[in-house]
């Protein structure tokens, strides 16, 4: 075999263990063991041709030197796949943003990624969708991005060459290769077959579709549902199936005699009636305000935006392609007309909005020809509701489709004779996604199309390959995952940008809500008129009334208060407070003492409350609580005049105020409980700064930051808030370990120090031992007070070893050693110990 370094070619000879090992949603590898009788100086991106597929070497390679002039050499080279790990994935808007959360259909994802590959990368044949998705990235590698975007479209990603693909990987489904054991039937003996525990085949699956674009009170439903009493024959895994749904369109269900089968259920909620537009011209209407309107000439005559709003919702445009791609914004619009709609000329007025920290559209950031866009908060005409509960039901199909099969696993050895005789006619068909019809006359007689999810084969023997088949999914890595969560800090910034316009109080607002408070305590708490002097010298201010000193609580009987929200949405105009207990601290309470029971107060669970939306927008209402003193309930009441305290047999507690419309948003202000301020000391539950940007909330003991952030001394950025929780778990730490002794168990990575205990795809295999530590401090600890656990997703690994089987080899070993077919990519390795034990066996040790 030659390897191509540099311009020059070298000649090495492979011994029989070289093999070659692909799989699905894996990169290639090829790796080859030899001896050579020099040094070779091999560079990065060197290259070997096997199989009619060039490999590049991209890691350095292992060398031992047996003796002078005689090396032993493993080298790895990988498929064009393994170059997505060394690329970043970039924002397409501007490439120095790596953390960002971009929408699309498959098609637009594999275009983000190739783009951000660049270097002759394309797009191939992707899963048609008609819904979006949007996923978080947080300085993604084009590869772990793969993973989390194929497990949001609930498929697999193909990469051939430099061509990038989101769809099943699939080869020669309709022409499969038959199989099975015995001489002359393609498998060695040995073949193996495994089930995949209790999991049935789905039988009916309840499907939830999406809530964008639906009028709840024509629609008759909140959440797009399947067509209704919908039946026909269908072809399911190369075999026609009767289908129907049920009179609500709630689930769909597969007719089967065994009567063996289970329910599932699958969130479609992607899937909602909706119209993709595209721009056909650009008009800016005025650059300095930030106006543009877009034409779309393509607009169905029968389409009138303003015929289909939904009441009390606004009308959204959001682009799906082109610079603003991911950006929504408002069209203007009253509460009763959509103004910024022209139907006769098929424009749309978009109001500007501050995104990034840039006034959006603007020259820079502006809408061109040919961009995609949809409309949201539109009750879209009856054809374009029928499409969408198609292309649900379309969707619930291919996914019961997938969960019908039952689940196989197969193993086995092709015999070389046999495939030696037919290499020309069936060698083609030994890749990853090719399809076997796989039976035996004995333990599978009926047969079954089984696709290859991985293979391996012998350098010296490529006619002889190992092979794993399986109708199961093939699931994303465990990394993905672990990046997933990463990103969801990406998501985590927009709902903090959410809370600082919650917390966001304007002068005008603050005025506002003093008037209101004015207006509801005079003459009703005994409060005179407002004084305004230019100097107050005093030795105490009291703030707060007695007949709101009031409390969310944990539960009825607590004290502990508890956290409550009140959650204005621009957007649908409407509030939303968060169930509570309320705890009133003064009712019907005579004297002072600093013995009172809980069971003295008077308490109320209140339910959830959302609004109607609230479309006038300079008026301004009070948010009170009504109770009875009879009642243990009580509801939210929201009240555009002050209430009384008592009236007739109902309390109202008040439990703030919500401003008019200033700047497109309202303020909350809190008006229960009380503050005091006295010489050096002052007692109040929370403090927030005007801008929104900071919340020290002192009931909770927690500090929520949005923009003040810090670098920790390992590089990362924290903000304040976590820091001061962080501050708190070690303050607790620190009184735990004064009090008892802290035992923990720490997985060691014995090459790589502190890696967690996962293995690389650039390893074949790694060595992991432990470390026991007493309050911080490492103490030896004898490895039969020690157990090692291993999880794979099968419970077992590739080398048919079961988890509980490989736990009772190995659950006191000083270290183990693992190799990537004992973790199928995915397994999950933990330690433990009864601490205790560990306790008692170093007082033994002590001499106590």
């Amino acid at each position: 075999m030659l390897i191509h370094n540099l311009g020059t070619d070298i000649e090495v000879h492979p011994s029989d263990s070289s093999e070659l090992v692909a799989g699905i949603m894996q990169a290639s590898t090829l790796t080859l063991h030899f001896k050579h009788n020099e040094v070779l100086n091999l560079h990065q991106g060197a290259t070997v041709e096997f199989q009619g597929e060039t490999f590049t070497l991209i890691y350095p390679e292992q060398i031992k030197k047996l003796f002078k002039g005689y090396y032993e050499y493993t080298i790895t080279f990988h498929s064009t796949a393994e170059r997505l790990k060394q690329k970043l994935l970039k924002d397409p808007s501007n490439v120095a943003r790596t953390s960002f959360v971009f929408a699309g259909t498959p098609t637009d994802f594999a275009r983000l990624i190739a783009r951000s590959m660049g270097d002759g990368w394309t797009v191939g044949q992707c899963l048609k969708t008609s819904y979006d998705k949007t996923v978080a990235f947080r300085q993604d590698t084009c590869w772990t991005a793969l993973g989390r975007i194929a497990q949001e479209f609930q498929t697999e990603w193909v990469v051939e060459g430099k061509t990038l693909s989101f769809r099943k990987h699939e080869r020669y489904k309709e022409n499969p290769l038959p199989m099975s054991y015995g001489m002359g039937n393609g498998f060695r003996s040995g073949v193996s077959r495994r089930g995949n525990n209790d999991k049935l085949p789905i039988n009916r699956l309840y499907v939830l579709g999406g809530s964008r674009n639906i009028d709840p009170t024509s629609y008759g439903e909140a959440t797009l549902h399947l067509p209704k009493d919908w039946q026909e024959e269908a072809q399911m895994d190369r075999l026609y199936q009767f289908l129907r749904t049920d009179s609500e369109g709630k689930y769909i269900s597969v007719l089967d005699l065994s009567g063996v089968g289970a329910e599932g259920s699958v969130e479609l909620t992607d899937i909602y009636p909706s119209r993709v537009g595209t721009v056909s011209k650009v008009l800016e209407v005025d650059r300095e305000k930030h106006f543009y309107d877009i034409v779309d000439e393509s607009i169905p005559a029968n389409l009138n935006y303003n015929d289909y709003r939904i009441p009390g919702e606004k009308a959204i445009l959001k682009f799906q392609t082109g610079d603003l791609a991911g950006r929504e914004f408002e069209l203007k619009q009253t509460e009763n007309a959509l103004t910024g709609y022209h139907h006769l000329e098929r424009r749309f007025e978009l109001v500007p909005k501050e995104q990034d920290g840039f006034i959006m559209p603007s020259p820079e950031w502006s809408p061109h020809i040919g961009d995609k866009y949809a409309i949201f908060g539109i009750a879209l005409p009856q054809e374009y509701v029928e499409r969408a509960e198609r292309e649900l039901l379309e969707e619930a199909i291919r996914t019961l489709d997938e969960r019908r099969r039952p689940q196989y696993t197969f193993e086995g050895v092709v015999d070389p004779i046999w495939a030696s005789k037919r290499w020309l006619e069936i060698g083609g068909k030994f890749v990853p996604g090719g399809h076997i019809l796989f039976s035996d006359p004995e333990f599978h007689p009926t047969g079954t199309v089984i696709r290859i999810t991985s293979i391996a084969q012998k350098v010296n023997n490529p006619k002889a390959p190992t092979m794993t088949l399986s109708t199961a999914p093939v699931s994303g890595s465990f990394l993905s995952r672990v990046d997933k969560s990463e990103a969801e800090e990406v998501l985590n910034r927009r709902r903090n940008e959410e809370l600082q316009r919650n917390q966001k109080q304007s002068y005008r607002q603050a005025l506002e809500h003093i008037a209101m408070v004015e207006k509801a305590v005079t003459d009703v708490e005994g409060f005179t008129q407002r004084i305004k002097p230019s100097i107050i010298e005093t030795m105490g201010i009291l703030v707060g009334s007695q007949a709101t000193q009031f409390d969310f609580v944990q539960a009825v009987g607590s004290l502990k208060s508890a956290p409550f929200f009140v959650n204005y949405s621009p957007a649908t105009q409407r509030v939303k407070i968060s169930r509570g207990v309320v705890c009133h601290k003064t009712y019907k309470i005579e004297g002072i003492t600093n013995h009172r029971k809980p069971t003295d107060y008077h308490y109320w669970t209140i339910p959830e409350y959302i609004s109607p939306a609230l479309t006038e927008d300079a008026v301004s209402y009070y948010i009170y609580i009504r109770v009875r003193e009879d009642s243990k309930e009580g509801v939210y009441l929201l009240s555009k005049d002050p209430l009384p305290f008592i009236s007739e047999d109902s309390i109202h507690l008040l439990v703030g105020t919500l401003s008019s419309v200033i700047e497109g948003d309202r303020a909350y202000n809190r008006l229960y409980g009380f503050a005091s301020i006295s010489p050096g000391q002052m007692t109040v539950d929370s403090i927030a700064s005007a801008n929104g940007n900071m919340l020290i909330d002192l009931a909770q003991g927690k500090i929520t930051a949005s923009s003040v952030s810090f670098r920790r001394p390992d590089g990362n950025t924290t903000d304040v808030g976590s820091a001061v929780d962080e501050a708190n778990e070690k303050a607790n730490e620190a009184y735990d370990l004064a009090n008892k002794p802290d035992w923990t168990i720490e997985i060691i990575d014995k090459e790589r120090p502190y890696a967690p205990p996962l293995l690389s795809d650039k390893r074949p295999q790694a060595t992991y031992t432990y470390q026991a530590y007493r309050n911080g401090k490492p103490i030896d600890v004898p490895s039969s007070l020690i157990s090692w656990h291993r999880r794979n997703p099968y419970e077992y690994d590739d080398e048919g070893v079961s988890d509980t089987a490989w736990e009772n080899a190995h659950r006191h070993d000083e270290e183990i050693v693992l190799t990537k077919r004992q973790i199928l990519g995915e397994a999950t390795f933990t330690i433990t110990a009864d601490p205790e034990e560990l306790e008692a066996h170093y007082l033994s040790k002590q001499g106590k």
